[in-house]
């Protein structure tokens, strides 16, 4: 498994990513500010074009439990794909380093149809 068309790095077999909020923090601003990255693990996607089943489909890994994917295009209150929505749910979690809040957590709960007759995911 390469590591991404930027990079001629190998990811070793078996190899998992796991990182902690502030390691994936740490990482994506990196990302943001055009830094090298040893590998670019995380999938560049246009988010908003997929239905959460696609986004695992085609770009998922096999067992895991998490995805993570890079959007450059933040929407704070739209967040509809073709056959759906994604709402936040309720409480956001603070990232800190220290006594500092380096960033926030927000989960989104996805939504097949429209409103009112919506049916949400798990």
């Amino acid at each position: 498994m390469s590591c991404g068309a930027s990079t001629s790095m190998r990811v070793p077999f078996g190899y998992r990513f796991r990182p902690t909020d502030k390691e994936l923090l740490k990482y994506l601003q990196r990302k943001t500010d055009n830094l090298p990255l040893s590998c670019d693990i995380i999938k560049e996607v246009e988010l908003y074009k997929f239905d959460p089943s696609e986004l695992l489909a085609q770009f998922g890994s096999r067992g895991e439990d998490k995805c993570y994917f890079f959007t450059s295009t933040y929407q704070k209150y739209r967040r509809s794909t073709k056959n759906g929505f994604g709402k936040a749910r309720t409480g956001e979690s603070e990232i800190k380093e220290g006594n500092n809040v380096i960033g926030t957590t927000i989960s989104l709960v996805f939504y097949y149809g429209e409103h009112p007759r919506e049916k949400k995911t798990n």
